[in-house]
């Protein structure tokens, strides 16, 4: 008789526990104020500290002018920094028929990690020099950012001839 009870028991727990474990997963989501949506996280504030220089920070292409996504790291905050005294201009050289490659004036921060380029990635390599992707590559880079606004066509058109200067400035 034990056993059928203890068995009866164990039975009706394991149910309720299977009850409540599911109601608990239907409960709905609690729906944020007005406050709470008005209220940007760091990460959205446009004010932010943290990556305000990088607004700053403008590259061009044999004088073309480029929308970047600008990597928030060391390494780009230090180039945004260098512009505020003086421009760097980097002569690069087209590469294994998918970059331009260029040395810059000084080593920078890097953070290097195995990555696949796409088309419109800036990285930096060996802490010195900048590449521009128009193809794609699988390497240990410190990435900078992106060029925004260019289909791959566009992108091979400015990076794929021999040679580019690329400029970067303080806005």
């Amino acid at each position: 008789m034990k056993k059928l009870l203890s068995l009866f028991l164990f039975f009706t727990i394991g149910l309720a526990a299977t009850a409540c474990a599911r109601s608990s997963n239907n409960l709905p989501t609690p729906t944020p104020t007005a406050e709470e949506s008005a209220t940007p996280t760091p990460q959205e504030s446009p004010e932010s500290e943290d990556n305000s220089s990088m607004k700053n920070l403008v590259l061009t292409v044999d004088g073309t002018e480029l929308t970047v996504s600008w990597e928030d790291n060391q390494a780009v905050a230090e180039l945004a920094e260098y512009v505020q005294e003086k421009d760097i201009l980097v002569s690069t050289s087209r590469y294994g028929g998918f970059e331009q490659v260029g040395s810059l004036p000084q080593s920078f921060s890097s953070s290097d990690r195995q990555i696949t380029t796409s088309p419109g990635d800036i990285v930096l390599y060996t802490s010195d020099q900048m590449v521009l992707f128009y193809g794609s590559n699988s390497w240990s880079y410190t990435k900078l950012g992106h060029i925004e606004g260019l289909t791959r066509q566009e992108l091979t058109d400015l990076l794929g001839k021999d040679s580019v200067e690329v400029r970067l400035t303080a806005n």
